[in-house]
């Protein structure tokens, strides 16, 4: 008796231990906040794991089996405030879908100041083969002395 009791413990935990856990699967779109375009390449992870996934060009992304419980999700992407979306709950009755919008960081940067050098030797135009030297405004409009 003892001995059926042993065996069928440890069957149970057997099948206990070799029973998958359930996995459900994440979608969304990510877009612009102001002008609902989608954005491409943003990345999309879950908080303290290792599932992620990069959004498509039209700013679809899916992540795969993703064990249920619930996750802070972090989007981020070049140009654009950072998104935690927090307590997702994942379960194994339906798939997650999120339509997430980004908003455009603004950051102010210094004074950019061009400067154009230009060899005033060498001709714009290089199949010019006479008269071909640059003037100024101040060079055309002195008079020459003869």
């Amino acid at each position: 008796m003892l001995r059926k009791i042993f065996i069928m413990f440890f069957v149970l935990l057997a099948i206990r231990l070799s029973a998958q856990q359930p996995v459900q699967t994440i979608r969304g779109n990510i877009a612009d906040m102001a002008s609902d375009v989608p954005l491409a390449f943003a990345s999309v992870g879950l908080q303290n794991t290792s599932f992620g996934a990069m959004a498509d060009s039209l700013g679809h992304f899916t992540i795969k089996n993703v064990p249920i419980g619930r996750y802070n999700i972090l989007v981020s992407l070049v140009g654009y405030e950072p998104v935690v979306l927090k307590e997702i709950l994942v379960t194994s009755s339906k798939e997650v879908f999120l339509n997430i919008a980004m908003k455009e960081s603004t950051t102010m940067l210094k004074e950019v100041v061009i400067k154009h050098k230009v060899n005033k030797e060498q001709p714009l135009n290089t199949m010019a083969t006479l008269s071909a030297k640059m003037l100024s405004v101040e060079e055309a409009d002195r008079k020459s002395v003869v």
